[in-house]
């Protein structure tokens, strides 16, 4: 297989013999999609599924700025995130999944009062939207990273506190730093930074 595909722009993925949980948590850190187990004697069963081949897929987490939301008539349609590259603000995909009636009423009542006029994001893009100040941060889980930064098939986890989203860098990741999570119901009219409830990793106590 790898020397029929020499040369051509089809990437050969090797094959790894090793534990699955421990190649599958190796793959996640990594920033990988996930990976693709299958039993060694096993044929690709062409237009069937098997239980012979197993897709499991990694679930990275972000936080992210929000830079604009979008409206479908009058009904809630996701938001534009953005990654924070020094002073700039570089767009880092729509987000369309992970909201109820809820999440979207506080959502728009956080964000209405930030609406601009043009986008906040450094390049811009070819997109329509009602843009906002970045200054509302949410947390993002997604399955991977495009080459150009966007996360691919995004879904929306809830708002993010008590880190400035000017000084959001990419090592923001909330298995990897503490937190304080402003919760919707109870702090839906506090601004970012206001939060004063913090959670450390347990093997920071």
């Amino acid at each position: 297989m790898e020397t029929l595909v020499a040369g051509t722009d089809i990437q050969f993925s090797e094959s790894f013999e090793v534990d699955g949980p421990e190649m599958f948590a190796h793959a996640c850190k990594l920033g990988l999609e996930g990976v693709v187990s299958k039993v060694r004697d096993s044929v690709y069963p062409t237009g069937a599924r098997s239980r012979d081949w197993v897709k499991k897929t990694c679930a990275q987490r972000e936080t992210l700025a929000i830079a604009g939301f979008a409206l479908d008539g009058n009904k809630w349609d996701g938001i534009y995130v953005g990654r924070r590259k020094g002073d700039d603000l570089i767009y880092a995909g729509k987000v369309d999944y992970g909201f109820d009636k809820a999440s979207a009423a506080d959502l728009s009542n956080r964000l209405t009062p930030l609406i601009r006029k043009n986008q906040p994001y450094t390049k811009r893009i070819a997109h329509k939207a009602i843009w906002v100040e970045p200054e509302v941060l949410a947390e993002i889980e997604y399955r991977a990273k495009s080459a150009e930064g966007k996360v691919r098939h995004p879904f929306f986890r809830g708002v993010r506190g008590c880190v400035s989203a000017t000084s959001l860098t990419p090592d923001h990741l909330s298995t990897r730093r503490q937190w304080c999570e402003c919760l919707a119901h109870t702090f839906s009219t506090a601004r970012v930074g206001t939060c004063s409830i913090v959670f450390l990793p347990s093997h920071w106590m």
